[in-house]
């Protein structure tokens, strides 16, 4: 019979396999040479491009997957089709070591306020926009070596196209 630590260990073992190959099944969206994509496809949050346009983020915000370490896994499309999110700017948060909660939270609030402007003055009549932010925290820092701040256009209704500028 097998000791509890073994049977511990092979069972963290077996999670960890089950992990790693449920992450080699995700297709994710298809893209061209350019980087830019050309087939919808389910996907990380973090595993996106500045530009990227996402169908599903307001429904994955208001009903979490309770995964992914608070980031939503959604639904990556071309931006000509009908989107409610764009990955507008990816910023890297400086240094090698963790900096702490309120550096990351101060880089996130200055950096959603400047985009907030900057849409503000672009976008067209009657659109709300909403500017989300996917912060790292101390886990994600060291052990999924985000080290960036995600900021993303939160539309209040469906449209197609890019951003404004």
């Amino acid at each position: 019979m097998p000791s509890a630590a073994t049977t511990r260990r092979c069972s963290t073992l077996a999670l960890a396999a089950a992990a790693l190959l449920a992450g080699c099944g995700e297709a994710g969206p298809k893209r061209d040479g350019a980087g830019k994509i050309t087939g919808a496809g389910d996907t990380g949050l973090l595993k996106l491009h500045t530009g990227d346009c996402i169908s599903n983020l307001r429904d994955r915000l208001e009903h979490p997957d309770g995964a992914n370490n608070g980031v939503p896994k959604v639904t990556a499309v071309r931006c000509s089709s009908a989107h409610d999110a764009e990955l507008v700017k990816i910023a890297r948060v400086a240094g090698k070591e963790w900096p702490g909660f309120i550096v990351v939270d101060g880089e996130a609030a200055r950096g959603r306020l400047q985009l907030a402007v900057r849409l503000a003055s672009a976008k067209r009549a009657g659109e709300r926009v909403e500017i989300v932010s996917f912060r790292p925290t101390k886990q994600r820092w060291e052990f999924e070596n985000q080290h960036a701040i995600y900021y993303l256009a939160l539309y209040d209704k469906s449209q197609r196209g890019p951003a404004p500028k």
